[in-house]
C-alpha cells in the first residue's frame, strides 16, 4: 500500500483550505536536518498548511556516525561501548541544535512555542533507518500530515544509494507511512 502524497514542485503551489468548513485541529509533522530541503519544507508547512490551532511537531533523527570494529575481545568491547556511547551522545547534542534552530525559524514566523513539538528520534542507521525512525514517531504521536523535503536525486542515483543503505527518506515513507505525506521538491 502507498500512502498518499502531495507533491510539491514549487512555491505556487500551495495547500487547498476548506472553504467556508471548520477546520479540524491536525497534527503536522516535518522532519528537518537543517539541509535547505528540509528548511525549505519547513517554511512550506508553516506558509500553507499549519493553522492557528494546528500542533507543529518537528523531528529530527540522529544518527550517530559509524565507528571501527576493533578485534581484541574484551578491550574491544569496552572501547566499543564507550565509543558507541559517545557517538550517541554526539548526535543527541547536534540534533538539539538542529531543533533549536527549527524552532526559532517557527517562532519567528509566528508559531507559539507551545503549539512546538521538538522530537529528536534515534537510529543506527541510514536513510531507509531514518525513515522507519520517522514512520514510527508519527504513528505513535497520531500525525495527521507528515512534511518532507527533497533532494531531488534521480532514479539511477538513488538506486546506487540504496545498495550502501543510504536510500531516499522519502521514497521509504511514501511506502509505508499512515498519514498523508507531502513531499516538497526542491527546485
Amino acid at each position: 500500500s502507498h500512502t498518499p502524497t502531495l507533491l510539491v514542485r514549487n512555491k505556487a503551489d500551495k495547500m487547498p483550505h476548506p472553504v467556508g468548513a471548520q477546520a479540524i485541529p491536525k497534527k503536522l509533522c516535518v522532519a528537518y536536518d537543517e539541509s535547505p530541503q528540509a528548511q525549505k519544507a519547513l517554511r512550506w508547512a508553516l506558509d500553507n498548511m499549519l493553522a492557528p490551532h494546528d500542533e507543529l511537531h518537528i523531528a529530527t533523527v540522529a544518527i550517530p556516525m559509524p565507528y571501527p570494529v576493533l578485534d581484541e575481545p574484551a578491550t574491544a568491547a569496552a572501547m566499543e561501548a564507550n565509543l558507541v556511547q559517545s557517538e550517541i551522545d554526539s548526535a543527541k547534542q547536534y540534533a538539539s541544535r538542529v531543533l533549536q534552530d527549527a524552532m526559532q525559524a517557527a517562532v519567528l514566523q509566528g508559531v507559539p512555542q507551545s503549539q512546538i513539538k521538538a522530537v529528536t528520534l534515534m537510529t543506527n542507521g541510514g536513510a531507509s533507518e531514518a525513515g522507519t525512525s520517522l514512520q514510527k514517531y508519527s504513528e505513535e504521536a497520531s500525525i495527521n500530515v507528515m512534511v518532507v523535503g527533497n533532494r531531488g536525486m534521480g532514479a539511477v542515483k538513488r538506486s546506487l544509494m540504496g545498495l550502501v543503505g543510504l536510500g531516499s527518506v522519502s521514497e521509504h515513507l511514501a511506502h509505508h507511512l499512515q498519514c498523508l505525506l507531502a513531499i516538497i521538491k526542491s527546485t
